[in-house]
This record gives structure tokens, C-alpha cells and sequence, in this order.
């Protein structure tokens, strides 16, 4: 059987290819809204062992273990599993609002009937050594414990239902001491207060660089407690929205921010920490692009960026030069539409808790598009970059063929308009369609290469007349186009015959290379690259035992056949690095490495499952701004350091739609992509980073068969 008639059966049938992020609002409030972009998320619910599905809080230790709030109780993560706390362990209400572990160690739980002290060595089941020490205010109203506060004095602040505690310990004894700040607005508290109205329901407390405390209520306004003792109230009459305040948070600047809950004109505000000042510098509502007035909680993350916790979903902070302040993440981006709370484990990752359950999004992970993001469809064959630095992405041609455009958010398509006797654009993947240096777009077909004119915007490229060149292929099908460095033009093609020919530009020529590279019926061209010397390098590939690494330099070919040692089957693609090393990309031998193209003599570093990747098929490569090397495979994305010959590997399990990675491209912004035929995905790839030891807690011991006391957060030793 001829290659040109090989459709390459056991490659996975590639279809359906990407989507992406935006569909452009018809009204302000769906502007706000992300698209159908997947995000790198991990959800954890009671499957996984959460108590209950709704997360109203998320806490971390100083072990780095994550504590989720609950109606059912409180679950403790250590990355693994959980380990809940109910009231069948002594908690005094199964409702828990807030987690504390203070600078000593000590851990209080904030739950609906009292605050709960945790005794790491108490026994569940034990009346004589408790797992819970159990402590109230004399105030009935204020036995709701709501939020709890450890100030840079070590002072616990506890808020209530009815008021500001303070947590006094001494000799051995636990008290609160009711800190005044003033009578609760008529109406506060409302259906927050049960029984009653008019209680002061302390919802977020914060102290800012200066030592000042802050402390937000439902309905009763804002309070500030100075360190000298005095304290004023804010409420709407000072310029914000709503008495009902939701979280307070000072981002790195020292920016004092508060978020608020009313539908109607709660929203988020920037304050003025100094006292000589306004409160409020700015306000912002949906009319500036937050999905709703009601946000529940503030985030700013160690990278600097600032995240509220919406009704309608996750925003991510864009800033008043964006159009809209929020872009929104809900449901159809994997997270929840109603977002309770927000926090940042030791690894970078934000987490959501909402109704959903505690999902987690990682720091760096894969980033899905799709056709819901502006893709045409799933599969994306072709990733490239122009010479303005634009992203262009096109999908496997169902019939017609489409080219999107990524504008930092979402993908825009435009259809070609070709002539209607090209009714199929071809099996080709990778190096397809084209836009060269001087911006004629290059698009190849089965029915032959057309052209636009120079200086084509994507703007107008549907609109562009796409003329047919001549370049004399007896083979139709363009399956391969390259421009090198020179600005001439390198095509393979198949069908009828297999070719390689390029277009030089000086001259108007086009030159036909096949015979002497020896491409025939079992011999298809299948990749370009061009070296650092200037040198062009052709990939053929072949089904019988016929592929070969071809090198043209200065005005000659170098065919390096499969039987003189080049790698077997498809080479899928040909790479060179920032160090100028070529790295090629086989289906029947791994990954291979070539430091010294410009060298007569072809010596291959070869790296296979052996040295640690997944699979000997490879499909792409691409390489970080750190200088590591990811390899596409038929399991996945493997990363290599070529210094230390480390390898790890991304499937599935971390965010990839699908197994099956079929090209690879890194764009000038340091963001990797790479083409599943479930999807186009985004890479953000992490500086390098010391590995630092996983924490090891001994939680369980036995001594001849009879379990020894030990520490229900777990002992480094015993």
C-alpha cells in the first residue's frame, strides 16, 4: 500500500477539536461572564469523604492541611484524605462557620452553639479526656461563634451573634470579654439573627499594617477600632452601598478592601485606612462588570492577584482598564455559579468552597478550549505564531476550513473563502496553513496551495481572494508548508505522488527536491525545521521501513535513512531548542536529540520509556522559557530536563481532556499549547522550584497489638 493512500489507521481519529472562552454579551451582565473554559480543577464532595457538599469556609494549617467548614461538622484534608469532626466527636453543633489555629498551636472551631477548642490528644468517645473543651459567652445571644481573629498580639478576637468578644486566658481558665462597640442599627440581623432582631452579627474581622481593627457586621455597618481604644462606625451614609458586610481584606499594597451582600447596591469597595481620610475611595457594583452585588468572600493570592467569591461564580480581579472589573467563572467552567468561600493552600492553588463542594483549581495546570470558547470544533491540528506575536490556532476541517485567533481570553474564527471545487482541505496536521513575513496567508488543500496577497489582516482574511499557485506538485494534496528563514516556501504534498518542493522567493522559482531525497509511494514528508546555521531539515516518514532525516545545506541534501540509524515510523515533528539542539519526534523510537545539527557527524542522545517517558510513540515537542522540554505523546505531555534527565508526566488525571497529544507550540508569552482532539489546551508552565519533602505525621501506633495515644493532627515523633 502506497503512503499517499495511508490514513494512519491506529492514530486515534481525530475530530471535534476545541473550544474557547468568550461569547460576547448581548447585555452587561452576560459580559461579565466567562466562557465554557475548563479550568485545571480537582472537585472533592462527600464521595471523596467531605462531610457535607457545602464548603462555607476553608482554613490552612500550619501543616499545610486544609480545614472545610460544613452544616455537618468540619473536615480536615491532608492532601490525601479527610478526617472529620462532628458532634459525635463533641463538637457542640454539628454547623461550623470558622476555623482558627493560633500562633501557638491552638486550634478553636467557631460553630453555631459555641467555640470549641480542639485537644490533640483527647479521645472521641471519652468523658474523661475530651477531643472538645467547649466554652460560651454569659450572652445567650451571642453563642453563635461567627468568625474568629488572631491580631500580631496574639489576641484572639472572637465575633458573634450579638457582638465582639474577646478570648481571655488565664490561669487556666477561658472567658470572653465583651469588647463595646455600639448598638446594632434597627433591623439588623434580620433572618441572620435568629431568635431575634437588633443583634450586632459580627460577620469579618481584620487588622490592618497599622495596628487598627476592623471589624464588618450585618447590617450594623462597619466598625473601627483604633490602638488607642476609640471606635467609630461607617455605615451607608459614608458612601458605600450596604450595611451588610460580607469580608474585609488589605491586599500588599496596604489597599483596605470590603465586599458587601445586598443584591441591589452591595458590590465591593476600596477604603481609606488612614483616619484623616473619606472612608471610600471607590466603589464598585455590576455596572462595572462584577457578576453580581452579592459577594461572600475576598481572596488575594501570593502571585498578587484578587479574587471574589460571587453568587453568579468566581471572579477573577481584572482591574477598571479591562471594560469589565470581573471576569466570572460559574458552572460552565467546572466551578459552581454560587462561590462561599476562597483560600490558597502551600502550593499556589486556590480553592473554592461553594454548594459544589471544595474544588480545587491548580496553579499551574491545563486550561481547556473549546468550541464553546470560538473554537470551530475540538480538534485543533495546527498551532502558530505570526510575526506580530498573534496566536492562531486551526482545527482539524470537517469540511470547510476555519483559522481562529487568540486575543489573551477568547478565540475568534474567520471561514476561508476558497473555491467551491474544494470540497476537502486534506489530512495534514502541524505545519499547515501559514501566515509569512510579509502577511500572505499560505493555505494548503487537497485540491492544491492558494495564496492571499500580502499585508492579509485576519481582520479582512475572509474576505480575501485566495489565488491558486502554480507550483507544478503532480501530488495535490499540500500536506506540509514551511517558510524559512530566507522567506522561500517548502511544501511536502501527497496523493498522487509524494514531493518536496520550495518556492524561492528572489527568483520566482519553484524547485521539485523529490528525487533527490528519494520520497516515493513509501516515503511521505512529514515535518520541517530549520537550524541555527540555516541549515533546513526535513522529516520523511514511512510504513516501510523507509523514513529518514534529510538535511539541505548549502545547496545539498543529506538523506540519513531509517536503515543508516534514523528513527522509524512517522516523524512527527522536528524541534529546535534555545540552545540549538534538534530534538525529533517519532512515532516508533521516542524522542531523539541531535546537540550538533551543523556536524557530519549525526550523533542521537535517545530518550524512550526506558530513560523514563511514557510512551515510545511521540508526537511533539516544545520547549519552556526554563528550558525544559515537553514532549506530546500517545499518554500524555512528558516534561524531560535535559540537565538531570528527569522526567515527569501530565495526563488526564492533571487536567489534559485527552491522552492523545497531537501538537505542541509555546508562544512568546512563555504559555504552552497543545492539540487533543478533545480540546486545545493551555500550559503555564512554573519556575523551577526545590521539591520540598511531603509532611509526615505519624497519626497511629501500636505496641503490641494495644493502639497508644497519639495526636489526632499527628506526631512528627513519638
Amino acid at each position: 500500500m502506497c503512503v499517499s493512500a495511508i490514513q494512519r489507521q491506529s492514530k486515534p481519529n481525530v475530530c471535534n477539536y476545541f473550544e474557547l472562552l468568550v461569547w460576547m454579551a448581548l447585555i452587561i451582565f452576560l459580559s461579565t461572564i466567562s466562557n465554557a473554559e475548563r479550568l485545571p480543577i480537582k472537585t472533592y464532595t462527600v464521595a471523596d469523604g467531605l462531610l457535607r457538599d457545602s464548603v462555607y469556609k476553608i482554613n490552612q494549617d500550619s501543616r499545610g492541611f486544609l480545614w472545610f467548614c460544613t452544616g455537618e461538622g468540619i473536615s480536615r484534608f491532608d492532601g490525601v484524605g479527610m478526617t472529620n469532626f462532628t458532634v459525635a466527636d463533641g463538637l457542640p453543633n454539628r454547623e461550623v462557620h470558622d476555623f482558627l489555629e493560633t500562633k501557638n498551636g491552638t486550634i478553636y472551631i467557631a460553630t453555631e452553639k459555641g467555640l470549641a477548642r480542639l485537644n490533640p490528644h483527647g479521645l472521641r468517645d471519652s468523658a474523661e479526656n475530651p477531643l472538645f473543651t467547649v466554652f460560651l459567652p454569659d450572652n445567650k445571644r451571642a453563642e453563635r461563634i461567627l468568625t474568629l481573629f488572631e491580631d500580631k498580639n496574639n489576641q484572639v478576637w472572637v465575633g458573634t451573634s450579638d457582638g465582639l468578644y474577646k478570648l481571655i486566658e488565664t490561669g487556666g481558665r477561658t472567658a470572653f470579654e465583651i469588647v463595646p462597640l455600639g448598638k446594632s442599627l434597627p433591623g439588623a440581623g434580620s433572618s441572620f439573627a435568629d431568635p431575634g432582631l437588633n443583634m450586632l452579627y459580627i460577620s469579618t474581622i481584620l487588622e490592618d499594617r497599622h495596628g487598627t481593627l476592623w471589624i464588618g457586621t450585618i447590617g450594623s455597618g462597619l466598625f473601627r477600632l483604633t490602638p488607642d481604644g476609640s471606635v467609630r462606625r461607617f455605615t451607608t451614609d459614608d458612601g458605600f452601598g450596604d450595611n451588610k458586610i460580607t469580608d474585609l481584606l488589605e491586599d500588599r499594597e496596604g489597599r483596605l478592601w470590603m465586599s458587601m451582600r445586598s443584591d441591589d447596591s452591595g458590590g465591593v469597595c476600596l477604603l481609606n485606612s488612614e483616619t484623616n481620610e473619606p472612608l471610600v475611595r471607590k466603589c464598585y457594583t455590576t455596572k462595572d462588570g462584577l457578576g453580581s452585588n452579592r459577594v461572600r468572600d475576598m481572596l488575594e493570592t501570593s502571585d498578587g492577584q484578587l479574587w471574589l467569591a460571587t453568587v453568579p461564580g468566581l471572579c477573577r480581579w481584572q482591574g477598571e482598564d479591562n471594560g469589565s472589573v470581573c471576569k466570572t467563572y460559574s458552572a460552565k467552567n467546572d466551578l459552581c455559579d454560587d462561590i462561599l468561600a476562597l483560600a490558597e493552600d502551600k502550593d499556589g492553588n486556590l480553592w473554592t468552597g461553594s454548594p459544589c463542594g471544595a474544588k480545587k483549581i491548580v496553579r499551574y495546570g491545563f486550561t481547556t478550549y473549546t468550541e464553546a470558547d470560538g473554537l470551530e470544533n475540538e480538534h485543533v491540528n495546527s498551532i502558530f505564531e505570526n510575526s506580530l506575536g498573534e496566536l492562531f490556532a486551526t482545527p482539524f476541517p470537517k469540511t470547510k476550513r476555519f483559522i481562529s485567533r487568540f486575543d489573551g481570553d477568547k478565540f475568534s474564527q474567520v471561514k476561508l473563502r476558497l473555491p467551491a471545487f474544494v470540497v476537502y482541505n486534506g489530512w495534514g496536521w502541524q505545519q499547515i496553513v501559514w501566515q509569512d513575513h510579509l502577511g500572505a496567508w499560505w493555505i494548503p488543500s487537497a485540491y492544491g496551495l492558494f495564496r492571499s496577497p500580502d499585508n492579509t489582516s485576519f481582520e479582512n482574511l475572509a474576505r480575501a481572494s485566495l489565488e491558486k499557485v502554480e507550483t507544478g506538485a503532480k501530488g495535490h494534496e499540500v500536506f506540509r508548508i514551511f517558510e524559512d528563514s530566507r522567506g522561500d516556501i517548502w511544501i511536502l504534498t501527497t496523493g498522487a505522488v509524494n514531493e518536496l518542493q520550495r518556492w524561492e522567493r528572489a527568483k520566482n522559482i519553484w524547485h521539485d527536491y523529490t528525487l533527490q531525497t528519494g520520497f516515493s509511494e513509501s516515503r511521505v514528508g512529514s515535518a520541517f525545521v530549520e537550524d541555527a546555521k540555516g541549515n533546513v531539515w526535513i522529516g520523511a516518514s514511512s510504513d516501510h521501513n523507509q523514513s529518514a532525516l534529510i538535511r539541505y545545506r548549502n545547496g545539498e541534501f543529506r538523506v540519513f535513512t531509517e536503515a543508516e540509524g534514523a528513527p522509524s515510523g512517522w516523524i512527527e515533528q522536528l524541534f529546535l531548542d534555545s540552545r540549538k539542539r534538534l530534538w525529533i519526534a517519532s512515532t516508533g523510537d521516542g524522542v531523539w536529540r541531535l546537540d550538533e545539527p551543523d556536524s557530519d557527524n549525526f550523533e542521537f542522545i535517545k530518550y524512550t520509556p526506558a530513560n523514563g517517558l511514557t510512551s515510545i510513540a511521540t508526537t511533539s515537542v516544545t520547549e519552556d522559557a526554563f528550558g525544559r522540554i515537553y514532549v506530546g505523546t500517545w499518554r500524555g505531555v512528558d516534561r524531560l530536563d535535559p540537565d538531570t534527565g528527569q522526567i515527569e508526566n501530565f495526563t488526564t488525571a492533571d487536567g489534559l481532556p485527552e491522552s492523545y497529544v497531537e501538537v505542541s507550540f509555546r508562544d512568546h508569552q512563555n504559555n504552552l499549547w497543545f492539540g487533543t482532539d478533545k480540546g486545545l489546551v493551555r500550559f503555564v508552565p512554573e519556575p523551577p522550584r526545590r521539591r520540598e519533602p511531603p509532611n509526615v505525621f505519624i497519626t497511629g501506633v501500636r505496641v503490641s497489638g494495644v493502639p497508644q495515644t497519639v495526636s489526632i493532627l499527628g506526631d512528627r515523633e513519638i
